[in-house]
């Protein structure tokens, strides 16, 4: 499934994708990131390292939160 961490509008249609499949969610892992990109930002507005490595997988957990608790 399509996720780029660097946009919170798709985190959000990530997870409601992920909830269409009804696939169960035993362990999220957020291990990905980037270092020292050129400065940018996300679509969003943020700094892109700290958009990527930092707001992308708190948004991500947060929101699938309740499906790793089921």
């Amino acid at each position: 499934m399509e996720l780029d961490l660097g946009s919170l509008a798709s985190v959000r249609k990530f997870v409601t994708n992920f909830r269409k499949k009804g696939l169960p969610l035993h362990i999220l892992v957020n291990s990905a990131g980037i270092m020292f990109p050129p400065y940018g930002t996300t679509e969003d507005g943020f700094e892109l390292q700290f958009g990527v490595n930092h707001l992308g997988p708190f948004a991500l957990t947060n929101l699938l939160l309740e499906d790793l608790i089921k």
